[in-house]
């Protein structure tokens, strides 16, 4: 696509389903990028946590705790370090759990429901379900929400959605979704469907923190709405297939979104611009009267006027080394030490099993097509009845 074919004033949200992730082992609950938005991680039904290059849109790895003695219980919410290196993962029942590129467990914590002064009511200090769990920007904490409308802060030396600069979080309520300023811990606004009261699951900003996104919780329906979050208007709404939409996120980089239960690649529709090619030119949707400027064909000497202009351009200083560090954060400039950008892809056993009784069938029937073929040949008898039905 060239981009000085490109409409700057496109809308810069996806409008359409440009790609289908399928795996036949995993039902995905829950997705989430990686810094840089090169591997997408998605928390599956089985509690089991399956890695894709987002490139060749394979899986490249599964992360499972073999050691579990009792049934696994799907995972809620995923979620990456900033260096691509840890991997948190949230289940239905309480337990989190801290994994490395190597799917190596590095720290497993349960949240109970904390039990406050003597009228705690019954089943206080139990597991509670957890909901959403996403790292800080700085990697130091993780935030994990959870069906009581708690957020805990986890410091990750001590062992829900955050724009990437830090400035705002997200709380999804069952009727409504609110953005919260971090820095000031106060609220900031609210999304709400004021025609048809929708319920929402999910939410999740943009990359760039202006549009909220809003993933509906009825049954049989993959609808997901996207507001600006300076003025709360709704911009678009996004209508996939007859299924749930269990969690979203944004591309990191890109103007992308994945979705879930089965996972959906969103885009967006360019469409050129031929007239870009022309700055002065103009379209027009009809025949226009043209009324000549007084100054249109005055003597100017424009080789000054440019001149003049350029050496104003020149005299402004602009600083091209120096990087601002909340530009940097925000669209992922910043470099870190040891950053884990991709992962070598393992192959699946059970997989190559398939494909090589796949081929070890297919040898059979090629060595049994030649062997009949040999005695159809080498049998007189088949070559007297063969050269019959020629003359007949």
């Amino acid at each position: 696509m060239n981009k000085q074919l490109l409409d700057p004033f496109e809308a810069d949200y996806p409008e359409r389903i440009e790609d289908e992730l399928v795996h036949e082992k995993f039902q995905a609950r829950c997705c989430a990028f990686n810094r840089r938005g090169t591997l997408l991680a998605t928390g599956c039904q089985d509690g089991a946590a399956a890695l894709w290059d987002f490139d060749t849109r394979g899986v490249i790895k599964v992360l499972q705790d073999k050691k579990l003695q009792e049934i696994p219980a799907a995972i809620a919410a995923i979620g990456w370090s900033q260096d691509g290196r840890r991997i948190v993962t949230a289940e239905e029942r309480g337990r989190v759990r801290v994994w490395d590129e190597c799917e190596r467990i590095h720290l497993i914590f349960q949240i109970a429901e904390p039990q406050v002064g003597s009228n705690a009511r019954k089943g206080a200090g139990e597991a509670i379900r957890n909901y959403a769990a996403s790292y800080s920007p700085s990697g130091a904490e993780v935030f994990v929400g959870n069906g009581k409308g708690m957020v805990s802060i986890w410091r990750v030396e001590d062992l829900e959605q955050l724009t990437r600069d830090g400035s705002y979080f997200l709380v999804s309520e069952t009727g409504k979704i609110r953005v919260y300023d971090s820095k000031q811990s106060t609220l900031y606004r609210e999304f709400f469907d004021q025609v048809n009261r929708t319920q929402w699951r999910k939410c999740c900003f943009s990359s760039d923190g202006n549009y909220v996104l809003g993933a509906t919780a009825e049954k049989g329906e993959h609808t997901i709405h996207i507001w600006y979050r300076e003025n709360g208007q709704l911009v678009h709404v996004l209508e996939g297939p007859k299924e749930s939409v269990w969690d979203l996120a944004w591309h990191p980089t890109r103007t992308i979104i994945a979705s879930c239960g089965q996972v959906y690649i969103w885009a967006k529709q360019y469409s050129e611009n031929y007239s870009a090619f022309a700055p002065n030119f103009k379209e027009l949707e009809e025949n226009e009267e043209y009324i000549e400027r007084e100054d249109e064909f005055d003597l100017i000497d424009h080789h000054q006027i440019i001149k003049k202009k350029r050496e104003e351009e020149e005299a402004v200083e602009v600083d091209i080394t120096t990087l601002d560090e909340s530009t940097a954060q925000t669209y992922g400039l910043l470099e870190i030490p040891n950053e884990l950008v991709y992962l070598p892809a393992i192959p699946d056993p059970d997989q190559q099993m398939a494909t090589a009784k796949v081929q070890v069938i297919q040898a059979k029937r090629i060595a049994e097509s030649n062997l009949n073929r040999h005695v159809t040949d080498a049998d007189p008898v088949e070559q007297v009845k063969k050269q019959k039905l020629e003359s007949s």
